[in-house]
């Protein structure tokens, strides 16, 4: 069988033709890649003339790779190959054994080339590098069928990054890509080669992991978390063999994961609620205290007022005479109580007048008027008035300061003294 393209003179009129073929197509204008055009002709040579059978498949893709390297990876590399069926016609090199099969093989490695990068993209979430739901969707029932022929334990994790919207809030939307982009690199560091890690929505992650029990799963998630991930909160559901569907394993993980963030959540609420209670301990220990030096403070005031004369209840009013009772009022303003005074008997003339006479009239021969009872002068001439003061006076100073102590004192232990809100007026 002949061997084309092996010598120079039969590769160079093929690459020209190529190029004028494409040059009058009126595509856009991209400089022509003499070289990696010559390695295509070339490349197609070594197939027919060996028959294929000196060239391997990833002969095939460097000889390509090159020719997509020269155009940038733009589409044109594949159009331009599709007129090497015209060029090998119009060099009546198309009957040539095995050259059709052999510019079918470069278009087809050239169209994956460009389509496979496409197809990557439709199927990747561009932020964080992982599967996207239509991925997942795929995956996920491939796991399950590969799970129930070959009995193996398959984990579907539930993972949901915590407070995406306070961080986004906070500290901006790039803080909040930059925390999904490293719990997504976090958990794909932890994975081994066959496990997949799909972002599903703004903060939700779905991890297919393959012979994988849910302990398994509880014991990767904590390496993950010690790592520093950023926080997150998981739930995972383990097929173990029996008819179930994608849908189904996921909502389970979903009902596992908010259950264990329910429970996170008490407890965080519990722990708070204990610092909470010790420092209102603290607080109230401190206002015990200061209550404390307070009672001190107003015990040494009223001992100091009553040790240096504290006005007393003192009596200097004028007294009636014995049996004598009047409804005046003192100075001070308390009225006198109806009393009889107990005196000894004085004596009138030659006898003795009874000490509990209400009214008494002189009998001394000596005098010729009856004594007046309302004045304090009796009518025995022998007897001297009676006069005493009463007073009673509320010290100026101490009620303000006590009562406004005493208001002090209450609000320092919270009410407990008087009671919450009472209006102190005395103590």
């Amino acid at each position: 069988m002949e061997h084309v393209g092996h010598d120079v003179d039969s590769v160079e009129p093929l690459v020209s033709l190529w190029g004028e073929l494409v040059a009058s197509s009126g595509e856009v204008k991209v400089q022509w890649p003499i070289s990696q055009a010559k390695a295509v002709i070339d490349g197609l040579s070594q197939i027919c003339g060996d028959n294929g059978a000196g060239i391997s498949d990833s002969k095939v893709r460097d000889i390509i790779s090159s020719w997509a390297d020269a155009h940038e990876g733009d589409k044109v590399l594949v159009e331009r190959l599709a007129f090497l069926p015209e060029v090998y016609a119009k060099s009546n090199l198309d009957q040539t054994p095995g050259i059709q099969s052999a510019i079918r093989r470069f278009i087809s490695e050239a169209t994956s080339m460009v389509v496979e990068p496409l197809s990557a993209q439709a199927l990747t979430d561009h932020l964080t590098g992982c599967g996207n739901r239509r991925a997942m969707d795929n995956a996920i029932e491939a796991a399950i069928s590969e799970a129930k022929r070959h009995h193996f334990p398959l984990s579907i994790v539930s993972v949901d990054l915590d407070g995406l919207k306070k961080i986004n809030d906070g500290m901006g939307h790039k803080a909040g890509d930059a925390a999904l982009a490293g719990l997504a690199k976090a958990v794909s560091h932890r994975m081994r080669r066959h496990d997949q890690l799909f972002r599903v929505g703004g903060d939700e992650f779905v991890a297919v992991l393959s012979h994988t029990t849910s302990d398994e799963t509880a014991n990767l998630m904590d390496r993950i978390q010690s790592d520093g991930a950023p926080s997150f909160s998981w739930g995972v559901a383990c097929y173990n063999g029996g008819e179930v569907t994608a849908s189904e394993l996921i909502d389970l993980a979903d009902q596992d994961l908010y259950a264990k963030r329910r429970i996170r959540r008490q407890e965080e609420s519990n722990r708070f609620s204990k610092v909470r209670g010790r420092d209102n301990y603290g607080k109230r220990n401190k206002r015990l205290a200061t209550a404390v030096a307070i009672v001190a403070m107003l015990t040494a005031f009223i001992s100091t007022q009553l040790g240096s004369g504290l006005p007393q209840k003192s009596t200097t009013s004028t007294s009636p005479s014995p049996g004598v009772t009047t409804g005046m009022t003192g100075s001070n303003g308390i009225k006198q109580v109806k009393s009889t005074s107990l005196q000894q008997a004085q004596p009138v003339g030659n006898q003795l007048q009874p000490a509990n006479a209400s009214t008494h009239q002189s009998t001394n021969p000596s005098s010729s008027a009856p004594t007046a009872s309302s004045t304090s002068t009796t009518s025995n001439p022998m007897s001297s008035p009676t006069t005493s003061s009463s007073t009673a006076t509320t010290p100026p100073v101490l009620s303000p300061i006590v009562t406004t102590l005493c208001g002090t004192l209450n609000n320092l232990l919270g009410g407990a003294l008087l009671g919450p809100g009472t209006t102190t007026t005395s103590c």
